[in-house]
């Protein structure tokens, strides 16, 4: 899925026309009509729906061939964005095509600052109903008379932006009455003692059994089939190797929603309490909070770093588990000129990270051969500005892609080197060259120091210089760290000139790939 491109103007034309033949009267316009446009209408529209601000038109791709399409329009800021044109091809149908569009063209909508999206649809359209309420959607107004068919009655329909869509239990229970959003309603405070008490009252009816039950059926809670000594050893090595680093101790919890708040990342990655926090899911915005309260007081340079376990929900596959052992470290100041924060927090992260492999290394534990790539989100947006190609809905689809993210670049007209050495008329990475590069390389000269100007893992979450570490063994590589800068004690402290770079590698992955002697 993604966004429809500016030299797709014939597809567009296709599966325009083709709704506009399955249901006639779902469209404002009619077939006859727009089959009867030039050339130069549909290439305008093309162009039109690939790079506006106010429409954008997506689409599920199978080979060339558009399968779905669903359109965005944002023409007035100051109302609701519209969902329209949605579509999907008769024979691919119940494959979950509509929901992941109409998702595509949420996201959308809400980095353009909409905060909510509303779609009109037939009352009698019990699919597109249900498929719409399983996005989200609620009944605001109707039914009325269709636009482009008066004898037929539509209901308006509207999504908050804001907030995640409900999921089918909720969606279940709202349907039986009021209880969601009686409980919604509650103040925090007794929300919180409500299921604290009924936490209580199912513990207490428990049976040895059971939990030995659960332990055995739930991932999250098996131990790691990792060398423990191995492990202990690796995040002593790791503070060892940040030179300039004060190591902290995190709680093993964080606030609530401190990662969908700093790093725009769904809640359900983490795990939450009932007394309203989340187990600890990224040690980076734990030590940002810390940083923030050191800068407020006054201290003009902070440099953390920390060693530990964190849980994350979502399924990794592959045998890693859920919960794993981190390295991670932050570098906090004032913006400087020259880039100067930015450049002198890569070289001490850099500097740590491959400190580590090596000491792991020189102990008996080698993962193999460090790639370092770093990237630059502001020359990235460029070439994809110069090439007319959105880099938001082309991070969007990497994530659902296994392809690399240079041939998705190289398919909207933006051709990079995978790995390359030297990024000609890229200033900023030229400065990486020769202020971190340069004195790192008599530093670790096994080490493979270079960019990767196509990065799309992390478009959205970091800004600016972006960090990546894998490990090479026969041929074959797998990330081990990674980080970047970002904008969060920007808006912890309501102050711009505030700079913050983050990082983290995987101290169990390390140990296990020098364990098993290969890349799974």
């Amino acid at each position: 899925m993604r966004r429809v491109r500016v030299d797709e103007a014939d597809e567009l034309r296709r599966v325009r026309l083709a709704m506009l033949l399955d249901t006639p009267d779902a469209f404002a316009s009619r077939h006859a009509d727009e089959a009867a446009q030039p050339d130069e209408f549909w290439q305008e529209r093309a162009a039109i729906a690939a790079q506006s601000s106010q429409v954008a038109t997506f689409q599920v791709v199978d080979g060339d061939r558009h399968v779905g399409s669903a359109t965005c329009l944002r023409l007035d800021p100051a109302r609701a964005a519209d969902l329209v044109a949605m579509w999907v091809d008769p024979e691919w149908r119940r494959r979950g095509i509509g929901q992941r569009l109409v998702e595509g063209v949420c996201r959308w909508a809400a980095r353009q600052g909409s905060a909510s999206i509303e779609l009109d649809v037939r009352e009698l359209n019990t699919a597109a109903l249900d498929l719409y309420r399983r996005c989200g959607f609620e009944v605001v107004a109707g039914p009325h008379p269709a636009e482009a068919a008066p004898d037929l009655m539509e209901l308006r329909m509207r999504r908050w932006l804001d907030v995640p869509p409900a999921g089918p239990v909720v969606m279940r229970l709202r349907r039986q009455g009021a209880l969601v959003d009686q409980l919604e309603e509650l103040p925090a405070s007794d929300l919180r003692s409500l299921l604290l008490h009924v936490t209580r009252r199912r513990a207490a009816g428990l049976h040895p059994a059971a939990v030995l039950q659960a332990r055995r059926d739930d991932p999250t809670l098996a131990p790691v089939a990792v060398d423990g000594r191995a492990l202990q050893m690796a995040g002593m090595l790791a503070m060892d190797a940040a030179t300039g680093f004060e190591p902290v101790t995190l709680s093993p919890v964080a606030p609530a929603g401190v990662n969908t708040v700093l790093g725009g990342l769904d809640q359900n990655l983490s795990l939450a309490t009932v007394r309203g926090g989340e187990v600890l899911a990224d040690p980076t915005t734990s030590m940002a909070l810390e940083v923030a309260l050191r800068r407020r007081a006054g201290e003009a340079s902070v440099r953390l770093c920390w060693v530990g376990r964190v849980l994350r929900m979502q399924r990794f596959g592959g045998g890693w588990n859920q919960h794993f052992g981190l390295f991670g470290l932050v570098s906090a100041g004032r913006r400087q000129p020259d880039h100067g924060f930015g450049l002198a927090a890569l070289h001490e992260h850099i500097a740590a990270h491959l400190g580590v492999i090596a000491a792991l290394a020189a102990a008996g534990h080698d993962a193999g051969r460090p790639v370092v790539e770093v990237s630059d989100t502001a020359l990235l947006r460029a070439l994809c500005r110069d090439a007319q190609a959105d880099l938001d809905d082309l991070a969007d689809q990497a994530r659902d892609d296994d392809r690399d993210p240079e041939q998705l670049l190289a398919e909207s007209g933006v051709t990079v080197e995978r790995f390359a050495e030297r990024v000609e008329g890229a200033r900023l990475l030229e400065l990486v060259r020769e202020r971190v590069y340069a004195p790192l390389r008599g530093q670790f000269p096994d080490a493979r120091l270079g960019f990767r100007v196509g990065r799309l893992a992390g478009i959205g979450y970091y800004n600016g210089l972006l960090l990546n570490i894998d490990a090479e063994r026969d041929g074959r590589r797998l990330s081990v760290a990674d980080g970047g800068s970002t904008d969060w004690t920007q808006r912890l402290l309501s102050d711009r000139a505030e700079r913050l770079f983050t990082s983290g590698i995987g101290l169990e992955r390390l140990i296990r790939l020098s364990s098993c002697g290969r890349l799974p």
